[in-house]
């Protein structure tokens, strides 16, 4: 459905899946999606000012083999790395006037969809030095992340202190 036809008085949250992290841990549009969307799709608060916009990060083909696998590992690896993308997402929601942020690794830690051991820990460092970037701004926005149901790949997320730093879970059920 185009952002025009999206039933925003129906509503009160819109996650916008995907935005994709650029190797320089920017904010970037989801491969074949133009930049204009993100706009356009904040553009729906005009029909309903009270609806909670929040933009999704990765998603499964994000971590697919290929150029952008391990960015969600690197961004989170260390706390240069962490404080670029930070600072870099705190003004992508600025500029866009979102209200919140999901992020949908798939999955931290999984071998076979390019984690590694210390992205669990990582992942906890990141939420929190996020959440305490948020709360210096004066700011109030949302920050969730999406969660599997399958042990397998639910087993590196430190779920506990995850939650935190974060407002609420999505949680996948396929």
């Amino acid at each position: 459905m185009s952002p025009g036809e999206i039933p925003a008085n129906l509503l009160t949250h819109l996650n916008v899946a995907f935005a994709y992290i650029t190797a320089d841990f920017q904010l970037t549009n989801m491969d074949g999606v133009s930049t204009e969307i993100y706009q356009n799709v904040g553009n729906v608060k005009s029909k309903n000012p009270d609806i909670k916009l929040i933009i999704s990060v990765g998603g499964w083909s994000f971590t697919d083999p290929g150029s952008t696998q391990e960015i969600f590992t690197n961004m989170a690896s260390t706390a240069t790395n962490r404080g670029t993308f930070i600072m870099n997402v705190l003004s992508w929601l600025g500029q866009y006037g979102y209200d919140g942020i999901d992020f949908d690794w798939e999955y931290p830690g999984a071998s076979d969809r390019g984690g590694h051991s210390d992205d669990g820990a990582n992942y906890v460092l990141f939420l929190k030095e996020l959440r305490a970037a948020i709360n210096a701004s004066g700011k109030d926005y949302i920050v969730t992340f999406t969660a599997p149901t399958s042990y397998w790949y639910l087993q590196n997320f430190d779920v506990a202190n995850m939650m935190l730093y974060v407002d609420w879970v999505n949680l996948m059920t396929y």
